[in-house]
């Protein structure tokens, strides 16, 4: 009984630290293009300018984070649906 909890939870560490070994480290970073310094302006069309490169860079920016979040969300349901598979074999196929 002693060996057979033991090799369970050998079995759970190995299952859980598995994805920690195989996660991918790499951060990914947005692509968007950063606007000058507003103290450059000098015209009323710089302005204009710098306006619309503001509002196209917020614009990436959110959209870069709106993708991570639904990345964030894929990777939760991912990571739930490994663990009610484990929990299912556990609970079906362990039983003596």
């Amino acid at each position: 009984m002693i060996v057979h909890l033991f090799n369970m939870l050998v079995l759970t560490f190995l299952v859980l630290a598995t994805p920690l070994v195989n996660a991918d480290t790499t951060a990914p970073s947005h692509a968007c293009n950063r606007p000058g310094k507003a103290s450059e302006i000098k015209t009323q069309p710089d302005a204009d300018k710098f306006n619309d490169a503001v509002s196209k860079y917020r614009s990436c920016i959110e959209e870069f984070i709106r993708q991570q979040e639904e990345a964030i969300k894929n990777h939760h349901r991912a990571l739930s649906q490994a663990t009610t598979d484990w929990n299912d074999f556990v609970t079906n196929n362990m039983k003596q």
